[in-house]
C-alpha cells in the first residue's frame, strides 16, 4: 500500500479547493477556540509531573533507595504546591 493510499484511508478524500473557503476559521474564531486548549495543557502538566514524581518516590521508598531522589521529589513537590 502506498503512503498517498494510506493517507485516505486514514484521513480521507481531500476537501475542493471550492469548498475549502467555507471551512477555514478567521483568525478572532481560530485564536478563541485554540487558544484554551493550550492554556489548560499548560495547567495540567505541572500537575502530571508531581504525580509521577510522587509514585516515583513511594516506589523507591521500598526498596534501598538513595535520598538524593527522595529530597529532589520532595523539594519540587513542596514548591508545586505552594505555588497553588
Amino acid at each position: 500500500m502506498s503512503v498517498q493510499a494510506l493517507k485516505r484511508v486514514l484521513l480521507g478524500t481531500p476537501i475542493p479547493t471550492t469548498l475549502a473557503r467555507h471551512e477555514r476559521l478567521g483568525r478572532l474564531t481560530g485564536l478563541a477556540v485554540f487558544a484554551s486548549d493550550a492554556l489548560s495543557s499548560v495547567a495540567y502538566a505541572t500537575e502530571e509531573i508531581l504525580l509521577i514524581l510522587v509514585l516515583g518516590a513511594a516506589l523507591g521508598c521500598g526498596r534501598k533507595a538513595k535520598p538524593e531522589p527522595l529530597r529532589g521529589a520532595f523539594s519540587i513537590g513542596s514548591l508545586s504546591s505552594s505555588s497553588r
